[in-house]
């Protein structure tokens, strides 16, 4: 089976600092922070095999675009499949109760 190369956008990279700076110092749980870091990576890196197994969101605009999502615990990773250049770009990773229609 092909691989896809992974690809974080910046906004996800900022997500993903703020979610771990959160939890790790506002929260005072350093080690949770820690695992749900290692969730998301563990997660995401299994994108590159078999990234089309994630549906689409319920958003129909969003969904003609192309964005997926997948859950990790109580946050919701977006992302997008490049196929002609088998690439996956990472796009958001939001926590799930926002109002993430609006955010992408």
């Amino acid at each position: 089976m092909s691989t896809y190369k992974l690809m974080m956008s910046i906004p996800a990279v900022n997500d993903l600092q703020e979610i771990s700076r959160y939890i790790a110092k506002e929260l005072q749980e350093p080690e949770t922070a820690e695992k749900l870091i290692a969730r998301f990576k563990r997660t995401v890196m299994s994108l590159s095999e078999l990234p089309t197994r994630y549906p689409c969101v319920t958003d129909r605009y969003l969904a003609s675009l192309g964005i997926r999502r997948i859950v990790v615990d109580h946050y919701l990773v977006f992302y997008l499949i490049h196929k002609e250049k088998r690439v996956v770009s990472i796009i958001r990773i939001l926590y799930g109760k926002r109002n993430w229609e609006h955010l992408l």
